[in-house]
C-alpha cells in the first residue's frame, strides 16, 4: 500500500503545482485530504510517507509532468487495484485540491482530465 500512497501523493502534488504555483490553500487541502478518513483511511505510516513524498517533490521542485509519469507508469502496471469507486474518490479529492484556490484554472483542469482520460483506459 506504501507504493500506492507514494503515488497518491504525486497526484496531489502534480494538481497543487499544474498551473506552476503552490499556493497555502492548496497545500492546506493536500493536508486535508491525507488527514480525511472519509476519503481514504490511511494509516500514520502511510500519512508519513506521503508527506515526505510531499516534502521532497516541494524540495526538489518536481515538475508536474514527472509527477503524472510516475503515476502513469504505476497505474499501468497496477490498473486492476484500481476500480470505479477509487477512480472517483482520487477524483474528487484532485477536484477539492483544484477548487481550494480560487477554482479551477486551465493548467488544473488539462491535468484532470488527463487523469479522466488515463482513468477510461
Amino acid at each position: 500500500m506504501i507504493y500506492f500512497n507514494k503515488h497518491l501523493a504525486f497526484l496531489y502534488y502534480e494538481m497543487a503545482i499544474a498551473d506552476e504555483n503552490l499556493n497555502l490553500e492548496e497545500k492546506e487541502e493536500i493536508f486535508k485530504i491525507i488527514n480525511a478518513v472519509k476519503i481514504f483511511d490511511h494509516s500514520e505510516e502511510e500519512k508519513e510517507e506521503m508527506y515526505g513524498v510531499l516534502r521532497v517533490a516541494i524540495a526538489d521542485k518536481l515538475n508536474s509532468e514527472q509527477a503524472f509519469k510516475s503515476f502513469e507508469k504505476y497505474y499501468y502496471e497496477n490498473n486492476t487495484f484500481f476500480d470505479d469507486s477509487l477512480k472517483a474518490q482520487i477524483l474528487e479529492a484532485l477536484d477539492g485540491i483544484a477548487l481550494a484556490s480560487h477554482g479551477r484554472n486551465k493548467s488544473e483542469s488539462v491535468f484532470y482530465s488527463r487523469l479522466f482520460l488515463l482513468f477510461e483506459k
